[in-house]
C-alpha cells in the first residue's frame, strides 16, 4: 500500500457533479498536502486537462446527464492514473482503473489514490 504522503505536492483532478462530495474530497486531498482542482462537467474537465498537469484524477462516472467516458479516455491518452468514484455498476468497462464505490470512507478513497501514485 502506498503512503498518503505520496499526495504531498501533487495536483489532483476531481471530476464530481455533487458539490458537497467534491468539496469533501478536496478538503481531504488538501489535508494530505496536495492541490485539488474541482470540476463538474466533461467540458470543464477537458479544459483543465489541456492547461494543467495532474498527477492523478478522481472521476465520478455519472455527471448529471453526462458520463465521464470522454474524460477517462483523455486521461488514458495522457497516461494520468485515475480512480473511478461512483455508485453505478457500469463503470466495469474500465477494469484497469480502481473503483471506489459511493458511499465510501474518505480515507479509503485517499488511500486508493495514494496507492496509484506509489
Amino acid at each position: 500500500m502506498g503512503s498518503v504522503s505520496a499526495l504531498r505536492g501533487r495536483t489532483v483532478l476531481i471530476v464530481e457533479d455533487e458539490t458537497l462530495i467534491a468539496l469533501d474530497i478536496a478538503q481531504e486531498i488538501s489535508a494530505h498536502g496536495a492541490h485539488a482542482v474541482m470540476v463538474s462537467t466533461v467540458a470543464q474537465a477537458l479544459g483543465v486537462l489541456a492547461t494543467t498537469k495532474f498527477a492523478v484524477a478522481i472521476i465520478d462516472h455519472r455527471l448529471g446527464r453526462e458520463d465521464a467516458s470522454q474524460v477517462i479516455q483523455h486521461l488514458e491518452k495522457l497516461q494520468i492514473p485515475f480512480v473511478i468514484h461512483s455508485g453505478y455498476d457500469e463503470v466495469a468497462a474500465w477494469a484497469n482503473a480502481p473503483v471506489v464505490r459511493k458511499p465510501a470512507l474518505r480515507q479509503h478513497l485517499i488511500q486508493t489514490v495514494s496507492d496509484l501514485l506509489g
